[in-house]
């Protein structure tokens, strides 16, 4: 815990686990506000607050709700069975030199998942992308109203969770229950059953009459795509920009275009044309978005798990830097088993919109919670506020430093997260390792 007498805690319930197990745990270590279900133990009233409701989950989401309702920020809603956290991940990627965004970290997608997420929103974003995965029928109608998107995503529908639903169509009517509200929605037109859901069920799934951006091989699509060119390490693709309406004799003439991404891969072009779309849907010029793409990574940003040098095992998570992500990439360290001593190798954090001194402390905070043993730290910002971080820490004002002076003899047995902002190019030290 960072902050034990700041924290909320909301013992929630679940078939596997109930959050009271740990409340008198959780007060020894400073604790002093819970939300529960049921009525708490006498013992613990001499040292903490309790709100008792009907169900904590519940609880949970109303307030995040209430959190996303105090700003006006137009956000960004992606669903479906597949892509959701890369084309998320991507959009932050590309989008971030042009405005402040908030978004989900990793994979938070879930009903405990969005809540979360959506309390990060601060009055200092202008935009949110965050994504949304349901398991079973039922579950959309309330994180919808948490997130309230203006724009949706629907990325396919495949065959993850489909035990939860009776039948693709009734999944797919389920997912874009996301976008009741919203103002566009983005798919793939030749995504038949997605196109089919959207036509048939357009008056009384959307209140908003939206407007569709579609993209794909077929005619009617908004964004057309006329070739697809497969290089060794990178894809071309072609395309024009139909009137927005069914086609007609007085169609305007379309504009044709083409971008490039450093990916080859089938799954990584679909996830690149719904990014290319909502650049279009957000009214960024053709030569503006164009050019954008181009700086999509050449590799997937996602934590890869890694064997590493000398009985090393590393988890690479070098293309993105911030505080909610190095919370997850740690979580991911923990889950990992073994007895292995913890090394962090860490960028800058950038645009983080807090002072240096309060960030900065906040990370040392968070490196001795996750009893982190060793500390590579990289960037100036960070050796500036070395005094913040345990006396054996090692501070290198960038990565030709670090790999100057790390020999790879001295990375032994560990298990190694590598975190780091895009700019410090820390796929040498992966690579390295």
């Amino acid at each position: 815990l960072i902050a034990p007498p700041n924290t909320l805690f909301i013992a929630i319930r679940s078939e596997r686990n109930d959050g009271r197990n740990y409340i008198a745990s959780l007060i020894k270590q400073g604790v002093q506000a819970f939300i529960i279900q049921d009525q708490p133990n006498p013992e613990w009233l001499n040292n903490a607050s309790f709100i008792v409701v009907e169900n904590s989950l519940v609880a949970l989401q109303s307030l995040a709700e209430y959190h996303r309702n105090q700003y006006n920020l137009p956000i960004i809603g992606i669903t479906g069975s597949n892509g959701k956290t890369t084309v998320k991940e991507w959009l932050v990627h590309i989008l971030h030199p042009l405005m402040q965004i908030v978004a989900s970290p990793g994979s938070h997608n879930s009903q405990i998942g969005v809540p979360l997420s959506i309390w990060q929103i601060t009055d200092q974003h202008q935009l949110g992308i965050f994504e949304v995965g349901i398991s079973e029928m039922g579950e959309m109608e309330s994180l919808a109203q948490i997130i309230n998107p203006e724009i949706g995503i629907i990325t396919n529908i495949g065959t993850a969770h489909s035990a939860g639903f009776p039948d693709d169509y009734s999944k797919c009517i389920e997912k874009l229950k996301l976008f009741s509200k919203s103002k566009k929605i983005i798919y793939c037109r030749d995504h038949s059953l997605i196109a089919s859901c959207i036509q048939n069920e357009y008056d009384h799934l959307f209140e908003n009459s939206p407007e569709i951006t579609t993209w794909g091989s077929l005619a009617d699509s908004i964004i057309q795509i006329t070739e697809i060119e497969n290089h060794d390490s990178k894809t071309v693709i072609k395309y024009q920009i139909n009137n927005p309406t069914l086609p007609s004799s007085d169609q305007t003439m379309p504009t044709a275009g083409q971008f490039i991404i450093h990916l080859v891969d089938k799954a990584s072009i679909e996830n690149a044309l719904h990014c290319r779309s909502l650049l279009h849907a957000l009214n960024i010029t053709p030569q503006i978005a164009d050019n954008l793409m181009e700086h999509i990574p050449s590799l997937p940003m996602r934590l890869e798990l890694l064997e590493g040098i000398n009985h090393c095992t590393v988890i690479n998570d070098s293309y993105s830097n911030d505080l909610n992500s190095l919370v997850v990439a740690l979580d991911f360290m923990e889950q990992q088993k073994g007895n292995k001593p913890r090394r962090l190798i860490l960028s800058d954090i950038l645009q983080s919109g807090k002072e240096e001194v309060e960030l900065y402390k906040e990370v040392a905070n968070l490196l001795n919670a996750r009893k982190i043993d060793r500390f590579s730290a990289v960037g100036e910002a960070l050796t500036r506020q070395k005094d913040l971080f345990p006396i054996d820490s090692e501070f290198f004002l960038n990565t030709e430093e670090l790999l100057k002076r790390k020999k790879k003899e001295e990375f032994k047995d560990e298990l190694i997260v590598i975190k780091g902002a895009r700019k410090f190019q820390f796929e040498a030290i992966a690579n390295m390792l």
